[in-house]
């Protein structure tokens, strides 16, 4: 059974693929302290992510109904799903170690919109580089709406490189981590009664929690760093960070996976990593040949 690499962003893509009919939340760490934190969706998704990294087995078992699957093409990101994903043949390939960057789409582009615009970003993201507002001004001509901000995700080395500083907090380091930024959130969330009541209405879905500012408009909390459930919303993503940090530390540090599996789902051998490959192969050849 060949073991191959895979970034981290492409291990959460592939939660997506599985569908836990049952789980136990006593697997998750501190699981009593997170009843009040993480939705059930969310313990979930990192009880699917815990069994991906211990067996990508439960691909083929738990895999979700066709039917049922919902592709992330109409995702508000410009890159999506496996599409963007490969795995990698050795552990110093220069992009298991790039970092991960995303671009969101904005609310104004409509969904039937979303894959001409995504097409548009890429053709056009020179522009938006250097020129942001040249590119803003050409979006509202092509699609008839005005935006005025794009969110950047970069995330620092999302391949193997960070898996060698896993190795470096045992999984005992990153409990003791969890354990006291649970009491901090705890704190923080009874600091005054606003705060808690904001939290116990919203904290659970924070990613779509909505508030009307002076003028009316629906807005995001997670977009308003003035907002308490933004910071909750930091505190959660941090918080989950960790969890998956010490499932890999216990389960799989090094970060290997079953490369056939990864086939079977549409990951292709990263293309650098195979142009090595061949590159060798034919120096052997000729080696031999002489």
């Amino acid at each position: 059974m060949e073991q191959v690499f895979i970034t981290k962003s492409t291990l959460k893509r592939l939660t997506k693929k599985i569908n836990l009919i049952e789980y136990l939340e006593e697997n998750l760490p501190e699981h009593e302290r997170l009843v009040k934190i993480l939705s059930k969706p969310e313990k979930k998704s990192l009880l699917e992510y815990r069994q991906l990294i211990e067996d990508l087995d439960c691909l083929i078992k738990y895999q979700r109904d066709a039917r049922t699957f919902v592709s992330d093409s109409k995702s508000r990101w410009v890159y999506y799903e496996m599409k963007n994903s490969s795995y990698h043949l050795k552990q110093d390939c220069p992009h298991l170690l790039s970092d991960y960057i995303n671009y969101s789409i904005p609310i104004e582009i409509e969904d039937q919109d979303i894959e001409d615009y995504r097409d548009f970003f890429k053709s056009k993201k020179e522009i938006f580089d250097e020129k942001p507002d040249v590119f803003f001004a050409m979006v509202e001509i092509k699609f008839n709406v005005v935006i005025k901000n794009i969110k950047k995700v970069h995330n620092d080395n999302s391949g193997h490189d960070e898996m060698k500083n896993y190795k470096l907090e045992l999984p005992d380091i990153i409990l003791t981590r969890i354990d006291s930024l649970i009491t901090e959130m705890e704190i923080y969330r009874i600091s005054n009664k606003e705060i808690e009541n904001l939290i116990k209405n919203l904290g659970f879905g924070t990613h779509k929690a909505r508030y009307f500012n002076e003028n009316g408009e629906s807005l995001l909390h997670i977009e308003n760093e003035n907002s308490p459930i933004y910071l909750w919303h930091q505190y959660k993503n941090k918080l989950k960070y960790l969890i998956e940090n010490y499932f890999i530390s216990t389960l799989n540090p090094d970060f290997k996976f079953n490369r056939k599996i990864l086939e079977q789902c549409g990951i292709d051998c990263c293309r650098t990593c195979m142009a090595t490959v061949k590159t060798h192969m034919i120096t052997q050849v000729l080696t031999h040949t002489l």
